[in-house]
């Protein structure tokens, strides 16, 4: 989406500076260095720890993507991220689900609050809690995870933060004899096809406009570096969908007998 706006206007010239710089926790200062030497118009991209004053003085702008820190100095590229879990809500609820549970990642962000829409929507809808884990060292908590997955109650609408973790669940699922969709109706977020087509059984996902997303960036981007515009606090990725597969098509039946003959 940025590419084929951009080419739009005659293109422009990308500096990846990622593979430049440590992978140390304050890089701030090499970043910013960097986008001296290169004399760049415009930053784009995850940038952690960023030095607040230092990267204004650049006198640029900065579109930032961070995971667990909001900076209002600077434009942020995020997501309706409360909307993405009631959308993921609304898709279980109308499946007849009668318990509901969400794996996501310890403090990120957009992890934290696809949680609190989900789980707002489903108090709201169904008079229920949603099953909460938050992962914070996924290698070192497989165990864990499985003992989680076990426990809930089954069949459960369960809701990955994202499709990579929706990617381990299924994993972790076969290694304990969970099955998917029968046990749990597993659906992820950005309906990455890979991810989702690799995953066994393949994943059903949430899948947002992130080209025009790109699109809008690029759009704005040129407005205020060629016309000095301000600019916005946020360019937002939205939802357009449910992209089903194999990890939600079920039908939940409560009745264990017919549900064993349907089998």
């Amino acid at each position: 989406g940025f590419v084929k706006y951009t080419d739009t206007q005659g293109g422009c010239i990308f500096y990846p500076m990622s593979h430049l710089i440590s992978k140390t926790k304050d890089n701030s200062m090499e970043i910013i260095k960097m986008a001296q030497k290169f004399k760049v118009d415009a930053i784009l991209g995850l940038w952690h720890n960023i030095n607040v004053e230092e990267a204004k003085k650049l006198g640029i702008p900065i579109f930032l993507r961070t995971y667990k820190k909001v900076y209002n100095e600077f434009p942020m590229l995020t997501g309706h991220y409360k909307e993405f879990g009631a959308f993921a809500a609304n898709f279980f609820i109308n499946q007849n689900f009668k318990h509901y549970a969400f794996i996501g990642m310890k403090d990120i962000i957009w992890s934290i609050s696809r949680y609190e829409g989900y789980s707002e929507q489903i108090s709201v809808s169904q008079k229920t809690d949603t099953h909460r884990y938050d992962v914070g060292d996924f290698q070192n908590e497989i165990e864990d995870i499985s003992q989680w997955l076990l426990s809930l109650p089954k069949p459960v609408a369960l809701l990955a933060c994202n499709d990579f973790m929706a990617r381990q669940v299924t994993e972790i699922c076969q290694m304990n004899g969970v099955r998917i969709p029968e046990d749990i109706s597993l659906l992820g977020v950005d309906n990455d096809e890979f991810m989702c087509n690799i995953s066994s059984p393949t994943l059903s996902s949430i899948k947002l406009n992130f080209e025009k997303h790109g699109y809008e960036i690029a759009k704005t981007l040129f407005q205020m570096v060629q016309e000095k515009r301000t600019w916005p606090a946020r360019i937002a990725v939205e939802a357009i969908g449910v992209v089903e597969r194999m990890s939600t098509k079920r039908k939940v039946i409560s009745d264990p007998y017919i549900r064993e003959i349907v089998d």
